[in-house]
């Protein structure tokens, strides 16, 4: 007589275990989540890391190119905007056979003004008038409008705002100024020797060579 209650336990006690998954399961679906996030961080780092290696090597080949202007010490003076303002999206600097360079690159808008010229030492922040002083027996000034280094929520799109690269003659880059449109950045030098100014494309990129 009492068989059927039995078996009634045994199915609610195999209903209850089917509806409930296998407590092991649980585990190796977080291993794969986090193994699948790892991956999609590594292939976007990996992406970015060939972007900045072909526009590094598209730079390096520019070199060969024809330049507009030669090799100077003198101040240049580059009108070419005519208001629309432009967003600072790097700079980076590399150490060629004769010379450093260093490269603005604006992404994909317009090339805004610039000034290239060596500037007295010291120079001071254009916010706080806080003194600067570089490594180096001469500073390089590059004085960009209108243009800013931060987004609209005030965020900077350059972080790394002081460098000291440490190469044959650039000795120590800093930006001194991201205020009212004006972007300037200061490159400390072992010597005051000749620079050259070239103007690249997609990305809108200017490019400044110092001798070695």
């Amino acid at each position: 007589m009492r068989l059927p209650g039995v078996v009634a336990g045994l199915l609610l006690l195999t209903f209850a275990c089917r509806d409930e998954p296998p407590a092991e399961n649980a585990a190796p679906a977080a291993l794969r989540d986090t193994a699948l996030l790892r991956i999609e961080a590594e292939s976007a780092a990996a992406a970015a890391a060939a972007r900045d290696s072909a526009l590094v090597q598209r730079e390096r080949t520019a070199a060969l190119a024809p330049i507009a202007q030669g090799w100077t010490a003198q101040a240049t003076d580059i009108q070419l905007s005519a208001g629309s303002l432009a967003t600072l999206r790097s700079v980076r600097e590399s150490e060629h056979e004769g010379f450093d360079r260093i490269v603005f690159d604006f992404g994909q808008r317009s090339m805004p003004n610039y000034r290239v010229a060596y500037v007295d030492s010291p120079q001071h922040e254009c916010g706080s008038g806080k003194e600067v002083r570089l490594k180096g027996q001469a500073w390089l000034a590059v004085k960009l409008q209108p243009v800013q280094a931060h987004d609209d929520a005030g965020e900077a799109t350059v972080r790394e705002r002081s460098r000291q690269p440490g190469m044959a003659n650039l000795l120590e880059l800093r930006l001194i100024c991201d205020f009212e449109g004006q972007v300037e950045w200061v490159a400390g030098v072992a010597r005051p020797n000749g620079y050259r100014v070239m103007m690249l494309q997609q990305p809108t990129r200017l490019v400044v060579d110092i001798k070695h």
